[in-house]
C-alpha cells in the first residue's frame, strides 16, 4: 500500500450528531482510515426521576430546579441531549435528589452511560465502515475515564492505539491518550516527565522501520506552535473562573521535544477546541482539528499519504 487516505477528528465529547457526521464524511470521501484523537466522553448526566402518568421529572446538573417533560416530548429531548453530548439515566425516586451530591452514585451512573454510548458508536461504525473497507483507530483523551480502554477493547474491530504502535501499509501509527495537568483535574492527566516516558516507550516498540513514516496521534498538542491556545482559567473563591480576554498555551513540551527528536511525518492532536489549525514543526505536519461539538458541528481533517509523503490535506466543517 503506497497510498492512504485518513480522516481525523477529536473531542467529540459524546455528541451523537458529530459522530454520525464523521462516519458519513468518511464514506463520502472514501477514506481508508478514520482516526479519533480522544475525549470520546460527554460531561453531563441528566437524571430522570420517574414516569408519572404522561410525564417525567427531569433534573439537570446545571440547574437546582426540577422540570417536567411530557412523554410526547421525551424522544425529541433525548435526541437533543445526545447531540450535545449529554447523557441521561433513570434513578429511583428515593435516590434522584441525591445523585448530584453523592459522587459515587453520580459517577457510577455516568460511567455506565459513557460505556453504553461508546459501545453503540463502535458497533455502529463497524457496521457502516467495514462494508466500505474503512478501518477505525482511536485513543482516549484527558476527559475520558481511566479505564475507558476496556470499553474500546470490547469491540475488537476498532484499533485502540493508546501507547501502542499499529502498522498500516508502510506507515506506523502510535498514540498517546493523555494531557498535561488542567485546572479541572481530569482523569487522564500526566506531568511532562510521564508523557515523555510513555512516548519513548511506545516509540521503542517500533522496530526496523523509517521513523519518518510515523504518524503520532497525541491528544495533547505540542506546546507553543499555535495549536494549543486555550482560555486562561484560574481559581477564585474556590471556583474555576475564565479570565476574560486572556489565553495561554496548554500543550506539552514533551510532545514537542519528541517531534523534534523523532521527526514523525505527521502529528494529529485535539484537546484545545478553539485552536484548530495546521502548522509545521520543522518537517513534521502538525494538525489540530479543533472541536465545535457543543454546536453539533463536526471539525475534521482529511490527509492523503502517497509514496512515503504527505500528498495533500484539508480541513472540513460539517
Amino acid at each position: 500500500m503506497n497510498k492512504l487516505k485518513l480522516l481525523f477528528a477529536s473531542d467529540l465529547h459524546g455528541s451523537n450528531i458529530c459522530f454520525l457526521k464523521l462516519i458519513a464524511l468518511a464514506k463520502e470521501l472514501q477514506v481508508n482510515m478514520v482516526i479519533i484523537g480522544g475525549d470520546l466522553s460527554g460531561k453531563f448526566l441528566i437524571i430522570l426521576e420517574s414516569v408519572k402518568d404522561d410525564y417525567i421529572i427531569v433534573r439537570k446538573p446545571w440547574s437546582n430546579r426540577q422540570s417536567i417533560v411530557k412523554m410526547n416530548e421525551f424522544d425529541v429531548l433525548k435526541k437533543e441531549w445526545g447531540n450535545k453530548g449529554h447523557y441521561y439515566a433513570f434513578a429511583p425516586d428515593h435516590l434522584a435528589d441525591k445523585v448530584y451530591s453523592d459522587d459515587s452514585l453520580h459517577n457510577n451512573l455516568l460511567r455506565t452511560a459513557i460505556r453504553t454510548r461508546l459501545t453503540q458508536w463502535l458497533t455502529y461504525s463497524q457496521t457502516e465502515l467495514s462494508k466500505s473497507g474503512i478501518t477505525l483507530s482511536l485513543i482516549p483523551g484527558n476527559d475520558d475515564p481511566l479505564d475507558i480502554n476496556e470499553d474500546i477493547n470490547s469491540v475488537p474491530w476498532a484499533n485502540n492505539i493508546d501507547e501502542i504502535s499499529l502498522t498500516v501499509g508502510e506507515w506506523i501509527f502510535i498514540g498517546l491518550g493523555y494531557s498535561t495537568p488542567t485546572p479541572w483535574k481530569t482523569p487522564r492527566e500526566l506531568d511532562e516527565s510521564q508523557i515523555k516516558e510513555k512516548l519513548i516507550n511506545t516509540y521503542n516498540t517500533i522496530k526496523n522501520t523509517d521513523l519518518h513514516k510515523v504518524i503520532l496521534v497525541s491528544h495533547v498538542p505540542p506546546k507553543g506552535i499555535g495549536l494549543d491556545i486555550a482560555p486562561e482559567v484560574i481559581v477564585q473563591n474556590n471556583e474555576l473562573v475564565t479570565v476574560p480576554g486572556s489565553e495561554k498555551e496548554v500543550g506539552s513540551d514533551s510532545v514537542k521535544q519528541i517531534i523534534l527528536e523523532k521527526k514523525p511525518l505527521i502529528t494529529l492532536s485535539g484537546h484545545c477546541h478553539d485552536s484548530a489549525g495546521i502548522q509545521f514543526l520543522q518537517n513534521t505536519l502538525c494538525i489540530n482539528a479543533g472541536s465545535s461539538y457543543t454546536n453539533g458541528i463536526l471539525r475534521a481533517a482529511q490527509i492523503t499519504l502517497e509514496n512515503s509523503a504527505v500528498k495533500n490535506y484539508q480541513i472540513f466543517m460539517r
